[in-house]
């Protein structure tokens, strides 16, 4: 697959730039059409990269996600009450797992989606059979990724955008507050490139995917980045943050990563970490 080229044949979209996604759609992870190319996507960026793809990082890696996505949505029906087998393609499971399995706003489906938020154009092809468009991200939230053909569809599409944008506008003014002339939302990996250094001026947003362990033991919960990576977030803080719960939103200012001698890797929250966390719904 060239530059110059995209291909679709009914299932699987596959773009110019040698990404896959369902036809349908246009999305990486579509449980409407059964359909996971997040480990071929991944491959295929180390490719462009000029790297070999590491085949066996790549896929422990998205068996972690998925097993860690799994867990999540379990638990959750549990505490809702659900029985009985839970259907992969249904409304039950869709619901499920955007409650706590999703990426947090700024990596949220709006924001990965390959399409115009509100009529649902794509680079490919427009709907209505119309000419390729091209996609702009909204000014408004520079955090967020949701994109849009044209003012026109961003005014029109502003009652469903309005809670993601807000939310991620609000990350940029806290920080201003806090004295950062800039700020970046980091990921899981972009954490442990740094080796343990502190990402100033830096917030990494996560969800919180598995429930919090009770109070009299140490509070250990899954928590799913922006792109899709999951870590584990272990307080060894006096206290957790007030608030945690799973499917809340925990964004944390001057992160650093951390190995556990479990094997186990994400971070691991001290009682001076703590005024640098906020959660929230999103």
């Amino acid at each position: 697959m060239s530059d110059t080229e995209s291909y679709d044949n009914g299932d699987m979209y596959t773009d110019l730039r040698g990404f896959c996604y369902c036809s349908a759609h246009q999305k990486e992870l579509c449980h409407d059409c059964c359909c996971d190319h997040r480990p071929t996507n991944e491959m295929t960026r180390a490719s462009r990269r000029g790297e070999v793809p590491d085949v066996e990082g790549v896929l422990a890696r998205h068996d972690r996600v998925t097993q860690a996505e799994h867990d999540a949505v379990m638990q959750l029906r549990t505490t809702r009450g659900g029985q009985g087998p839970l259907e992969l393609d249904s409304e039950e499971h869709r619901a499920l797992f955007d409650a706590v399995a999703a990426p947090p706003p700024s990596g949220s489906a709006a924001g990965q989606q390959q399409r115009c938020l509100q009529c649902g154009a794509t680079a490919a092809a427009a709907a209505g059979g119309q000419p390729a468009v091209t996609l702009k991200r909204c000014s408004g939230c520079t955090l967020g990724h949701a994109k849009f053909c044209g003012v026109t569809c961003q005014k029109e599409g502003w009652a469903t955008h309005r809670q993601e944008c807000k939310a991620n506008a609000s990350v940029i003014k806290k920080a201003a507050a806090a004295g950062s002339p800039t700020v970046k939302i980091v990921t899981w990996e972009a954490l442990e490139e740094l080796e343990g250094q502190q990402a100033t001026d830096s917030i990494l947003e996560v969800r919180i995917m598995s429930v919090p362990m009770p109070p009299f033991m140490r509070s250990t919960v899954e928590a799913k980045d922006r792109k899709g990576g999951v870590g584990t977030i272990a307080f060894y803080s006096t206290s957790p943050p007030a608030g945690l719960a799973q499917g809340k939103v925990l964004r944390w200012r001057n992160p650093h990563f951390h190995y556990f001698m479990s094997g186990q890797t994400g971070a691991r929250i001290e009682d001076e970490d703590i005024p640098n966390i906020t959660i929230s719904d999103a």
